[in-house]
């Protein structure tokens, strides 16, 4: 995500919009398609030595309070981690965040990690993958 980007094409109003709170109402809204009991959303803390709440765990609580599409709390809860902690699952994540990242910022670089990541990617029935399996937020 080019938070920059974002920022100028949706300015914020009041702290009510942020890039974290695309991203993250984005993913809830996905997540409470596909699912209907409560479920657990984990990320690494990227400010372990900030005290106060992380921009992206108050978006996420935002949007579980209410602030979303359907306009209804939703029954998800974030778990926080050190980036220390190494859990194997969230470096999958960040290898493949990385991967797509690289691509989306610069098209023309060859990117082999992400040619076998997007195999993966859900697609349309004519096969493309942006706006179904990849989203790129501005």
């Amino acid at each position: 995500m080019k938070k920059e980007t974002m920022l100028l094409s949706f300015p914020c109003n009041k702290g009510a919009f942020t890039p974290y709170a695309k991203a993250t109402r984005s993913r809830v809204s996905a997540h409470n398609e596909s699912h209907s009991r409560a479920a657990a959303n984990t990320c690494f803390s990227k400010m372990p030595h900030v005290d106060t709440a992380d921009p992206l765990e108050l978006a996420f609580r935002r949007i579980c309070a209410g602030a979303n599409a359907l306009n209804q709390r939703l029954p998800f809860e974030l778990v926080m981690i050190p980036k220390a902690s190494n859990s194997t699952g969230l470096q999958m994540a960040d290898l493949v965040a990385r991967a797509v990242g690289i691509k989306v910022l610069r098209p023309t670089q060859p990117n082999r990690a992400y040619d076998i990541v997007a195999k993966k990617f859900r697609r349309s029935p004519v096969g493309e993958t942006k706006g179904w399996g990849l989203k790129v937020f501005p």
